[in-house]
């Protein structure tokens, strides 16, 4: 301040001082001085920081971000539709690859939905997004999880319900393995009631928006298990800004599909019951990590490479096929799939997210904590991992 005062400073003598002497002081205050601090004090409140967020609300890999931000009071959602409005030169300032979502925050754009939710839940809310190691890597395993292997189930099932893709060969086979996928995801990932605890993290955003729709009768060739309706739910009641799943002007996800199944009727969850036992957090590391796969999978070279480079840990040859459905195999990894990490008593899946944990926990300088870096870091992975890779 011009006279040397300080904020800090005035509020600790307002503070202190009775309301006689408060009045005391500013009665001999000068008519000049008196509208300056009238005009101060009835100047309205800075507008809290927004996150401008570019997708539509058709898509669910859209409205992940979109809920959170909603969520957390920060959303500046700005619609735009894939196609001449991804191209523009505006645009791709904030996005070179023309997709969305894609978000701009102040002078930091970023892309992709998990990358995005990561990045608004270390910048904003970090309880979304737990410090914990053993706590990001499972919620980095539904993640990734959901994201790579599930994805071609909203493909095949969502996808053509709301006229994005053309049906599948094989509708009601398409359904059942959809139902079977999910109902495996539910039982790892939602032992609790959202993804490793009680309130949401950032993996129960991701996954949301899919899990509405296959709730929705114009999905009734997708029988949704019981305890996903009950997440959506629990999910309705805990997210601030659920109502953008059912209205926004005729193209919310449940509008859409209304259209596509004229009926609006959505089924109810029974109640969840289960028990989480011991939590992830819990369980005990040993300091070196085991990677089963093969060295001729790229996706377990990439964390094999991070663990020898750093001491920490060695591969253990595992082909896919018979050795990933040993009893032993599927206590680490129930959907037998390689790379699969086990680090104490902890075990974990995905490249991406086998990385994320031992960057975490013993790399920490290949993945700063300073959430742009990490932002821009984990666009790159994902980048790479969704629409890149299809060139491998």
């Amino acid at each position: 301040m011009g006279g040397g005062a300080s904020a800090a400073g005035l509020s600790a003598a307002c503070s202190k001082a009775s309301e006689d002497e408060l009045k005391q002081v500013f009665s001999g205050l000068d008519a000049a001085s008196l509208a300056k601090l009238s005009g101060a004090l009835a100047k309205p409140a800075a507008e809290p920081k927004k996150c401008e967020i570019y997708g539509v609300t058709g898509s669910m890999n859209a409205m992940g971000p979109a809920l959170l931000a909603a969520h957390l009071g920060i959303l500046d959602m700005k619609p735009t539709m894939p196609g001449e409005a991804t191209n523009t030169p505006e645009f791709l300032a904030i996005n070179p690859f023309h997709q969305i979502p894609a978000m701009k925050d102040g002078d930091f754009c970023m892309a992709e939905s998990g990358a995005m939710l990561r990045y608004l839940a270390l910048a904003y809310n970090p309880e979304l997004y737990p410090k914990d190691a053993k706590m990001r890597g499972f919620i980095d395993w539904a993640i990734d999880r959901f994201s790579g292997p599930m994805y071609k189930d909203c493909y095949k099932t969502i996808y053509p319900v709301l006229g994005y893709t053309a049906d599948p060969e094989d509708k009601e086979a398409a359904g059942k393995l959809c139902t079977q996928n999910l109902e495996e995801w539910a039982k790892l990932f939602l032992q609790s009631k959202f993804v490793g605890g009680d309130k949401p993290s950032i993996a129960d955003y991701k996954v949301a928006p899919f899990f509405f729709c296959w709730e929705h009768p114009a999905l009734k060739f997708v029988d949704c298990p019981e305890r996903i309706l009950q997440f959506n739910k629990d999910f309705k009641e805990a997210c601030k800004g659920y109502d953008m799943l059912l209205s926004a002007g005729g193209w919310a996800l449940k509008e859409m599909l209304d259209k596509a199944a004229a009926s609006s009727n959505l089924q109810g969850g029974a109640g969840f019951s289960g028990t989480s036992g011991e939590t992830v957090a819990a369980k005990k590391t040993a300091g070196k990590c085991e990677i089963y796969g093969v060295t001729g999978s790229m996706n377990c070279m990439g964390p094999v490479l991070l663990a020898m480079a750093y001491g920490v840990g060695e591969v253990k040859p595992t082909m896919p096929g018979e050795a990933t459905n040993t009893p032993e195999f599927l206590a680490m990894n129930p959907f037998h799939q390689v790379p699969t990490m086990k680090d104490g008593d902890f075990c974990l899946a995905e490249s991406n997210a086998i990385l994320r944990y031992i960057a975490a926990c013993y790399a920490p300088e290949t993945y700063p904590e300073d959430a742009k870096a990490r932002g821009f870091i984990d666009w790159a992975i994902d980048r790479f991992s969704s629409a890149m890779y299809p060139d491998c």
